[in-house]
């Protein structure tokens, strides 16, 4: 039996050359950017909106030192979304228990910087000559995010599996 192929699909703004585009969560619209050199997801525009866009979403009791934003490292606050989930057309990609860190950074120009560590599952594919769009394909909507932590519990790289971990 071949597999069934999942691919949800966005059309990119045309506010700039990088790899933006907008998502309804149901709650709020929300700008992402797919960013190539991230390895881990960040959300941009402080906790209060990601409470709002993502009503269950959690503070854990860690932090997470961001590299990249500036000339000085910054630690933000990391939550968890429980069902973290883009949907287009009759497509829909999960995310299971995704850890964020959380910054309030609204000079970044997204609210939700994502990573392709997320999409490790999926192939992506963001295209400029035969129409503005990014799309992610994947055999499955459902996945599953593990952190993996350092022995002093700080953050390390995180693991997407394809079935629930029993670790």
């Amino acid at each position: 039996m071949a597999s069934q192929t999942n691919t949800v699909s966005f059309p990119l703004s045309k506010r700039l050359s990088r790899p933006f585009f907008d998502y309804y969560t149901g709650s709020e619209s929300i700008s992402f950017l797919f960013d190539t050199g991230a390895n881990i997801p960040v959300w941009c525009s402080g906790a209060d909106l990601l409470l709002s866009a993502y009503p269950d979403a959690q503070t854990t009791p860690f932090e997470h030192e961001i590299h990249g934003f500036g000339k000085e490292p910054e630690s933000g606050q990391m939550f968890l979304i429980p069902v973290f989930e883009l949907k287009s057309a009759d497509s829909a990609y999960r995310l299971h228990n995704l850890h964020v860190v959380v910054l309030d950074r609204p000079e970044i120009g997204c609210d939700f910087l994502i990573c392709p560590g997320m999409f490790e599952k999926s192939d992506y594919l963001v295209t400029n000559r035969s129409g503005k769009y990014i799309s992610f394909t994947s055999d499955k909507e459902d996945y599953y995010f593990t952190p993996v932590r350092n022995d002093d519990g700080s953050f390390k790289r995180f693991v997407v599996w394809d079935q629930v971990s029993s670790s």
